[in-house]
């Protein structure tokens, strides 16, 4: 075998080169990562884990920033795509008690007197970005997921 042969193989589909062989590895990257985590959904694992971390009225928030399809100008791990959040909201339905930021501090006064059988989970956004409205919201809403969204108030009734 040359090293000619040995080469990773450039593809271009589009004005950029596509590596073949990355590809080929973030393909099976992710077909292992889901099937990981469908195994530790499926087992029950998730539900242990989560009653372990989260007894006796402890809580916990999740921060999002933003709901969009990716682009070139968002940081990674800065956005979730709309159906990866909507898979979020299911899967948070099942296991948590999606309440808001304003009445947690009640909620954990009458959990400490009448048990439930799910944990509190909060969810927050920081800087309302339109992206909010367009994808989050809607998806909140038809789930019927109550969240609290934190705005920068330089921008309020500006044209930012």
């Amino acid at each position: 075998m040359s090293s000619e042969s040995s080469r990773n193989i450039d593809i271009k589909l589009t004005d950029t080169p596509v590596n073949f062989s990355l590809l080929c590895i973030l393909k099976i990257s992710i077909l292992i990562k889901r099937i990981i985590s469908a195994l530790f959904f499926n087992s029950g694992l998730f539900r242990y884990k989560v009653t372990q971390y989260l007894k006796d009225g402890q809580f916990c928030i999740l921060m999002y920033h933003r709901v969009t399809s990716p682009s070139k100008t968002i940081q990674a791990g800065m956005y979730v795509n709309p159906d990866t959040f909507g898979n979020h909201l299911k899967l948070l339905q099942k296991h948590f008690n999606v309440v808001p930021l304003g009445k947690l501090g009640i909620l954990q006064i009458e959990n400490s007197v009448h048990r439930t059988t799910k944990p509190h989970c909060v969810l927050t956004f920081d800087d309302g970005w339109k992206d909010f409205y367009d994808y989050a919201f809607p998806l909140l809403k038809k789930y019927k997921v109550p969240a609290t969204v934190f705005l920068p108030t330089e921008f309020i009734r500006s044209k930012k």
